[in-house]
């Protein structure tokens, strides 16, 4: 994301919106609002864009800018199309660019390749759904993109249970499969 090793602030800086922000996020950090984490997240990424995008003596290399623009596309474009079967060569197709120089690049911004990233917002989607409990798991499993339901078991269990243990505490600590079906147990 940011290009930190970079990058000079001006010395003093006087902007309205960042004190609103301010005042946000101090807002957000009384606050016992369910969300309040995420709003915190928030504001916090708010507060940097604008200290990078206004307020920095030094640019990011400018040939860091295209990678940046393709990735943000790439996301973007996941962000959409997650409960589609997407593929690196549909990438590949979408952005005139090949699969390996999409895989690099993504990686080199983002930190996360473009699998991991797409399993991110799809298990999102998912436990969002779960928590509702309207549909099974299967069929949540199926609405967000998994094809099969083992792997979305592995992906959810990988990313909610092994690394974040206390977030969820709410949620089901394992998802199995029986009778061909994933269930929470």
């Amino acid at each position: 994301g940011f290009f930190t090793s970079s990058t000079v602030f001006e010395k003093k800086i006087t902007d309205p919106r960042l004190g609103e922000l301010f005042q946000k996020i101090e807002a957000e950090y009384n606050s016992s609002d369910e969300y309040k984490e995420m709003g915190l997240k928030i504001s916090l990424l708010s507060v940097l864009l604008i200290l990078f995008r206004d307020r920095t003596v030094n640019r990011p290399p400018e040939s860091k800018t295209p990678k940046i623009a393709l990735t943000m596309r790439i996301m973007s474009y996941l962000r959409e199309h997650y409960a589609e079967d997407v593929t690196i060569e549909m990438l590949e197709e979408q952005f005139q660019y090949s699969r390996f120089y999409i895989s690099r690049v993504f990686k080199e911004i983002s930190g996360k390749t473009v699998v991991g990233y797409l399993n991110e917002i799809r298990v999102s989607h998912a436990r969002e759904m779960l928590e509702c409990g309207a549909e099974r798991v299967a069929e949540i499993a199926a609405m967000c993109g998994f094809e099969c339901q083992s792997y979305f078991g592995k992906v959810f269990n990988y990313l909610f249970i092994k690394y974040k243990p206390n977030k969820h505490t709410a949620m089901p600590a394992i998802l199995v499969i029986e009778n061909d079906s994933l269930y929470k147990k």
